[in-house]
């Protein structure tokens, strides 16, 4: 028996309050989860780059502490992109 019996919607209104179109919470969800994806690839490939490439750690957002971190991470976030697009692509 499922927890949730109905889906909730979120709905998008312009300034006139005209309904535009409904999004489902699951597609919203995905949508987040590529946003957060795409911020946590370049605040690592910054670091990077800016940290052990460049070798100016000033303007790295870690400092460029640890380049295997930084490659693991910006993996990591790729992979929840490609995951996170191809579960939006399902959605209805």
């Amino acid at each position: 028996m499922p927890l949730v019996t109905r889906v909730q919607h979120i709905l998008f209104t312009d300034h006139s309050g005209t309904q535009l179109r409904r999004v489902t919470m699951p597609k919203a969800l995905s949508i987040a989860s590529m946003v957060i994806a795409i911020l946590v690839f370049l605040l690592f490939v910054i670091d990077l780059i800016f940290g052990c490439i460049m070798t100016q750690p000033t303007l790295a957002p870690f400092k460029g502490a640890n380049w295997v971190i930084d490659v693991v991470f910006s993996i990591c976030a790729a992979i929840l992109f490609v995951m996170s697009w191809f579960t939006f692509k399902e959605q209805k």
